[in-house]
């Protein structure tokens, strides 16, 4: 990478943060009923990109205090359903706080037209062109969670954890890569997001839509 295409990023993931920190948060949580003894568990929902408003769960201890909280990025086509599936975390002490992919499947949607091109596959939406790609919302999306976390008296901001596994360790090596929030420590299962000419050559994924196009 040249030092001219690395300037070219940071400005660009700068630009996507300008437009985050401008829009409210909008943060909400609402109690639900009791999961698992010792467990609580909230809806929660903010507002990020295109006023798109992204729907998801916290879980924590029940009285808790100084918490670690991992951020469970979900996989591509993956969407929020019962939270219980994130119960593990809290048996290791952590709260956990997991959100829709955008217009993946769940209840939040990805509403907003597309300047270039339109398609039924996420990753076939706005290819053309980087501040159109649908790849913007998504990565948009999953910082905005670290804003989350600073509504949540709850939990011990200097032991924030990433975790996803295909496209979410994907989205959790970028999130950790731009932010500037201290991060403890980021899991990332067979992630997806590199190596991406090949991705696209070999139709792999969510990548092959792109090839189609090409």
């Amino acid at each position: 990478m040249t030092e001219s295409t690395a300037t070219d990023r940071s400005y660009f993931w700068a630009s996507v943060q300008q437009e985050l920190d401008a829009l409210p948060l909008a943060f909400e949580r609402t109690k639900q009923a009791p999961l698992l003894k010792g467990i609580d568990c909230f809806t929660i929902s903010f507002q990020s990109l295109g006023n798109e408003t992204i729907y998801g769960h916290l879980l924590l201890p029940e009285q808790a205090a100084d918490c670690p909280i991992v951020i469970d990025f979900l996989g591509y086509m993956n969407h929020v359903q019962e939270p219980f599936q994130f119960a593990h975390w809290l048996l290791i002490g952590c709260g956990c706080l997991v959100i829709d992919n955008r217009g993946q499947g769940g209840r939040t949607q990805d509403q907003v037209p597309y300047e270039t091109t339109q398609h039924e596959s996420p990753f076939g939406r706005g290819i053309l062109k980087k501040e159109d790609f649908y790849m913007k919302r998504l990565v948009a999306d999953s910082l905005r969670t670290l804003e989350v976390l600073q509504q949540i008296p709850e939990i011990d901001p200097q032991r924030i954890i990433l975790r996803g596994g295909s496209q979410g360790g994907g989205i959790a090596l970028l999130v950790n890569a731009l932010t500037n929030v201290p991060i403890f420590a980021t899991f990332a299962d067979v992630p997806s997001h590199s190596n991406l000419v090949h991705r696209i050559e070999q139709k792999t994924g969510s990548y092959q839509v792109i090839q189609e196009y090409i």
